[in-house]
């Protein structure tokens, strides 16, 4: 047995009481599937994942959307995605984009595009 860090318990250690666990519901919404035993997700699309809640609980989709919330920089280098591509900040000279959908860049420097 391990803990969700792939720890093992000591032998020591004694198994958490039922009274201290947190029942945890999500459901897949778009663009996700769950595996028979209900334990795994797993994404159709590429994109970002996105937790929602709602009057039913919580559901984990997908979104055909790669954001950067900053710069595209080094830190982040060149994009290749089959979908949505939104830029928070500005594209650094030199660096692309290739979005097979839509490109959106929030840039707050004039001429600076991708």
């Amino acid at each position: 047995m391990a803990d969700v860090k792939n720890r093992s318990p000591s032998p020591n250690q004694e198994p958490e009481s039922s009274e201290n666990r947190i029942k945890a519901s999500l459901s897949a919404g778009k663009n996700v599937r769950v595996s028979e035993d209900r334990l795994h997700f797993f994404a159709e699309i590429n994109g970002c994942p996105i937790v929602e809640t709602d009057r039913l609980g919580e559901r984990i989709s997908v979104s055909e959307l790669f954001y950067v919330s900053g710069d595209l920089d080094l830190s982040v280098g060149n994009i290749d995605f089959d979908g949505i591509v939104e830029i928070g900040g500005d594209v650094e000279d030199g660096f692309k984009i290739k979005a097979t959908k839509k490109q959106r860049i929030n840039s707050e420097t004039p001429g600076r595009t991708a």
